[in-house]
């Protein structure tokens, strides 16, 4: 680039060098004033937003009053009237009812579609103008009990048939459904200690599996947090009063009235004219175990011969689950009908049952397998209507099996067709048993339960009995007399009874049952571990020269033989003794120690050939280096599980030679798993898979702490000293 005009560059340069600096002068100027108009702005917003905000505070609160307003004039509110009749009498107080119920769970109806939804309320309220159902839900004779539609959604999205209320009301043989804007929580009013539960945190013991109750700092931020909500669930609380003031002003519903003028928020007029019925508080346990511990308990006792029924279709797992279960695969059992269990393998057991091809029914029965622990199998067998009808109709954990309603009343349904199908058998027995041994038919029917029960438990398939079942009908009789017999033998020696237990419990110190046999012979029962399995056996006989024991059976499964003696003394462990297992299911201490040292021999060639992928062929014939770890016994579940590690994840790795210190290490676990052939017993691995554990909480103590409800129920029994 040439100059011209005879300008010098130095001149040039000069001028450009004035001119950025103008430029830079007025950028930082430019910024400067904007840096402060920005200030101002968001100063000037700031102060709108908290003006805005207390507005909004303002219109909240005139909403929440309008509609509180609105609730108590019945602005969007429906009446409905289900039954007519004669109101009740003038002085009957009003009842409220503090728990909300769910209309799917007190009526089932529809349940094996999943139950009623808000497109069904119809439904319920045919169902509920039967005397029995009413009385089920509002017993009182003028009342009121709030509901919601379900209790958990039946479809995605489906809130409103969770969080939408209806007030049934009761007036005599009056009967209301009343739906309104108002949306109930679990109580109409408060608990006893509700409020003070605000401030108040809880936290889980895991080392004593109990509830820790911590109340939280004044001033602190829970606490603020804390009286926000206690204040939101009071208004809430006093808005259903005014609802439910506002129907008692404004309606007919419960005329004639004790008073002309009813106040709900006055305690004077709590006794005269209202009764609030804390039935929500009154759900205390009943002494009966919860519904998955029940079926548990029943399902845990499987065995051949016995029947059960299942949600097959509805309640699988997964496609490939079926086809894994089931042979030919692709193929389930038929739902709500009872199948007999045929064969039992390993930890399942077997059922068949007919199924169809494209030529019509297969020659063959497909198969199919069943677990114990399935919950959507209910042993049949062992349930009596009175069980279902109480976990029906129990309101404590209700919620947590609705799906199972379909199974739990086609259960019901055929207990009570069995019992009416039995129903002449029974008569005939008693007939029978009153003629031969010359008792009194009253006393002889009342031995029939009893009597039916231990046939069908006796013979390995259970089965109804029907009136032209001889052979049934001529063993129970007999069974009757031997009973009878063993009765008398009982009732001459009742004077000894009191010395022979005496002289027992000194001859067997050990012992947690003493009962009679028959005679002079008597039995007395010791366990032999802490797992409530196996026992030792020892039969005595009371002669004229003192005990003289005649038989001792050690480490011995007791079965139906027990329902045969008459228990004369027991301690508080022996309903704890488990009765009728299968013994290929259980294993003795010496078994146990047996299938421990084979599980660790049996580690280096399997660990050597799940690797050999990795294993170089200069190492394919050396021994795989490990430490046994510990192996423990789930008692409820009779697991064997064995844990060791290889030794180099047991040191430090070469960064941390010089500390010592660990992260974790590579535990790995093997399940070992036992079957009883003809030449004895065999052993089996059942899975092997690897954890990461750290060294102050090795997965065994966690098995003890987490995974089971007490640390009795595991027992542990190798531990290897783990050091750094």
């Amino acid at each position: 680039l040439a100059l011209t005009g005879g300008v010098k560059p130095a001149q040039v340069r000069k001028a450009v060098a004035t001119a950025r600096n103008v430029a830079l002068r007025f950028k930082r100027d430019i910024e400067k004033k904007g840096e402060e108009l920005k200030a101002l702005i968001e100063e000037q917003t700031h102060a709108l937003e908290k003006k805005v905000s207390k507005l909004n505070a303002m219109v909240e609160v005139a909403q929440e009053a309008i509609w509180t307003i609105e609730l108590y004039l019945g602005r969007h509110e429906k009446i409905k009237q289900l039954r007519g009749g004669k109101a009740a009498p003038k002085k009957t107080p009003i009842t409220i009812r503090q728990l909300v119920l769910n209309m799917d769970e007190e009526c089932a109806v529809a349940a094996e579609y999943g139950g009623i939804d808000t497109q069904d309320v119809e439904e319920f309220d045919k169902w509920i103008q039967k005397p029995k159902h009413l009385q089920q839900v509002l017993p009182e004779p003028k009342g009121v009990v709030a509901l919601h539609v379900r209790g958990q959604m039946k479809h995605h999205g489906d809130d409103d048939a969770v969080t939408e209320t209806y007030f049934l009301m009761r007036n005599g043989a009056r009967l209301y459904r009343i739906h309104t804007a108002f949306l109930a929580k679990r109580h109409l009013f408060p608990t006893k200690d509700e409020f003070d539960n605000f401030f108040y945190d809880f936290d889980f013991d895991w080392d004593t599996h109990e509830r820790r109750k911590r109340p939280l700092r004044p001033g602190g931020y829970e606490y603020m947090e804390a009286m926000k909500k206690a204040d939101k669930r009071r208004r809430h609380y006093l808005r259903c009063l005014l609802f439910l003031q506002g129907l008692i002003d404004r309606t007919k519903v419960f005329h004639p009235m004790p008073a002309p003028q009813i106040n709900l928020c006055n305690p004077d007029e709590h006794d005269e004219y209202l009764r609030f019925i804390r039935d929500a508080e009154l759900l205390l346990p009943s002494g009966k175990p919860t519904f998955n511990d029940w079926l548990r308990t029943i399902n845990s006792q499987m065995e051949v011969g016995m029947r059960i029924v299942g949600e097959w279709r509805t309640y699988h797992t997964s496609g490939r689950e079926l086809e894994r279960r089931s042979h030919p695969s692709g193929h389930s059992p038929d739902s709500h009908t009872p199948y007999i269990i045929e064969t039992v393998k390993g930890g399942y057991f077997i059922i068949r049952f007919p199924y169809e091809t494209w030529r019509g029914t297969a020659s063959r029965r497909a198969s199919y397998c069943v677990y114990p622990s399935d919950d959507w199998v209910i042993n049949f067998d062992l349930v009596t209507v009175e069980d279902v009808d109480f976990y029906i109709n129990s309101r404590v954990d209700r919620h947590e099996y609705t799906r199972l309603f379909p199974l739990l009343k086609c259960v019901r349904r055929l207990k009570r067709a069995e019992i009416k199908e039995e129903k002449p058998f029974r008569k005939l027995l008693t007939g029978q048993i009153a003629g031969k041994h010359g008792v009194d038919v009253k006393e002889a029917a009342a031995e029939v339960d009893g009597l039916v029960r231990w046939w069908k438990f006796k013979n390995k398939t259970h089965r109804a009995l029907t009136s032209d079942d001889n052979k049934a009908l001529r063993m129970i009789v007999h069974e009757f007399g031997l009973k009878h017999e063993r009765e008398q033998d009982l009732k001459q020696q009742h004077a000894d009874q009191d010395r022979v237990v005496k002289a027992l419990l000194k001859a067997a110190p050990e012992a947690i049952y003493i009962g009679h046999r028959k005679g002079r012979e008597y039995v007395t029962i010791s366990p032999m571990n802490a797992d409530n399995v196996f026992v030792c056996e020892q039969t005595w006989r009371h002669g004229e020269y003192g005990l003289e024991e005649k038989a001792c059976r050690d480490w011995t499964l007791l079965d139906k033989r027990v329902e045969r003696w008459t228990e004369l003394w027991s301690n508080q462990r022996w309903p704890e003794i488990s009765i009728g297992l299968r013994r290929a299911k259980v294993l003795t201490d010496p078994e146990i120690t047996q299938a421990i040292k084979w599980g660790f021999s049996f580690l280096g060639p399997h660990e050597r050939d799940d690797h050999k992928g990795g294993w170089s062929s200069r190492h394919k014939n050396s021994k795989f280096r490990f430490m046994p770890l510990a192996a423990t016994w789930q008692r409820k579940k009779f697991k064997l599980t064995l844990y060791y590690s290889t030794l180099k994840t047991l040191f430090p790795p070469k960064n941390r030679l010089l500390t010592g210190d660990r992260d974790g290490a590579a535990i790995h676990y093997l399940h070992v798993v036992w079957e009883w052939k003809k030449d004895g017993l065999h052993f089996f691995r059942s899975g092997n898979s690897e954890i990461v554990a750290k060294i102050e909480n090795p997965p065994w103590v966690s098995e003890k702490k987490h995974g089971y409800d007490h640390e009795a129920d595991v027992d542990t029994r190798l531990v290897r000293i783990w050091k750094k």
